[in-house]
């Protein structure tokens, strides 16, 4: 909930200021152009803790951050598939099974992401002979 102050100031809960303006004229039938630009407001605001500007990360061969061991989902963005698809080929046999975690889910190395890159999954294609 908000507090309207008479000051053009309104104390949210929070903590935080937030400065509103009253448009005490105006009519829904005026058009925009008649708003008066000249005058302004100062706002300072202070935040709760310093801004850092945050390095972009190294990004490895396939475009994911460099790590010392990635899970599904980073592969699956890698190697440009679902991954419901990349467990699939698991399942299936079609990717050669690598290391898990004490919980049962895969983790991948940097070696294990080019394996499965340079592996060549084929796809059955139904030919359309035309019409019966």
């Amino acid at each position: 909930m908000m507090l309207h102050s008479p000051h053009g100031f309104s104390d949210n809960r929070n903590g935080t200021t937030l400065i509103f303006v009253r448009a005490e004229n105006w009519r829904s039938s005026q058009p925009a152009t008649d708003a008066q630009f000249h005058d302004s407001i100062e706002v300072n605001l202070e935040l709760d803790c310093p801004f850092k500007a945050s390095r972009p990360k190294r990004l490895n061969d396939f475009g994911i951050p460099v790590k010392r061991q990635y899970r599904s989902e980073e592969v699956a963005t890698a190697l440009g598939i679902s991954t419901d698809l990349l467990r699939w080929r698991f399942r299936k046999g079609k990717y050669p099974e690598v290391r898990k975690d004490s919980a049962g889910r895969r983790i991948f190395s940097l070696a294990d992401i080019k394996c499965l890159a340079n592996i060549c999954v084929r796809r059955r294609v139904a030919i359309d002979s035309g019409p019966r």
